[in-house]
């Protein structure tokens, strides 16, 4: 078989995008100060900085939920180098991530400690933020990740006091253990929510990749099972339209009626 015949037939095979969904949980902040309401706290007074005390991550669509948390060690003298390495690592192998306020929150955290710690920065990687795409497409009473999931009939996060919080940042291991558990939940948790709102979505990255043109392929899932809809229709042109039968998400032809080069694009 030649190179270009190789390419072809790698080309009409969808390839599924490496999505990561990954949650992290990090150490309060402890200060001194005067008043318990409406109190400025200066940079004197802070006493610490924000450091990671867990992560957890799995691969869609694979059974496995990964997690990484500081030792009791580690712990008391919040050194978060290791836990903080390991999770650039897996985020760098990704295509896609996905976190829920992941703009707003993890990724900057993660970016902060790794400027913080002088480890190698991230590269450029796309971004599917949850909280975002709720904000954007509904208008739910709450956005948070657990009301999203009481909204949606699953099982709510897990109970967590400020307590554990605490107890986890002086070493106790039963509490290391059990922010583990919980910062595991949240991430398989965020994953179902995800399979479920992805349909009623718009503006998703696409999730697979290498189809050519004339190749019909869900750009979300890479289903061959596309049904035609009404055209998509703008101020200048006509874009045939499909659903698909497998997540139900839907996308367009990158050209109008009238072009020649058919690629399928997500909406």
């Amino acid at each position: 078989m030649s190179p270009d015949e190789v390419l072809d037939a790698h080309l009409d095979t969808p390839v599924p995008q490496r999505v990561l969904v990954f949650d992290i949980e990090t150490a309060p902040l402890h200060s001194y100060h005067f008043r318990v309401w409406k109190e400025d706290i200066a940079p004197d007074q802070l006493q610490n900085r924000t450091w990671i005390i867990c992560w957890s991550a799995k691969w869609a669509g694979q059974k496995t939920v990964h997690a990484d948390t500081v030792t009791p060690e580690e712990a008391l003298a919040e050194d978060d180098s290791r836990v903080v390495a390991s999770l650039a690592s897996l985020v760098r192998e990704a295509d896609v991530v996905v976190a829920h306020n992941l703009k707003g929150f993890d990724l900057k955290i993660l970016n902060t400690r790794l400027l913080d710690l002088r480890q190698p920065p991230l590269p450029p990687v796309t971004m599917l933020d949850t909280l975002d795409s709720v904000k954007r497409n509904f208008k739910l009473e709450y956005n948070r990740l657990d009301y999203l999931a009481r909204f949606l009939g699953l099982e709510p996060k897990h109970k967590m006091q400020m307590r554990d919080w605490i107890l986890a940042t002086k070493g106790d291991e039963k509490s290391l253990r059990k922010m583990t558990r919980y910062c595991k939940h949240d991430t398989q948790l965020l994953e179902d929510v995800l399979g479920i709102i992805r349909p009623y979505v718009k503006g998703l990255p696409r999730m697979v990749v290498g189809t050519r043109p004339f190749h019909k392929a869900c750009p979300h899932c890479g289903s061959d099972d596309l049904n035609p809809t009404k055209d998509y229709r703008t101020k200048a042109s006509d874009f045939p339209m499909f659903q698909c039968g497998n997540c139900q998400g839907f996308s367009r032809l990158r050209s109008s009626k009238q072009a020649t080069r058919l690629a399928l694009h997500p909406l």
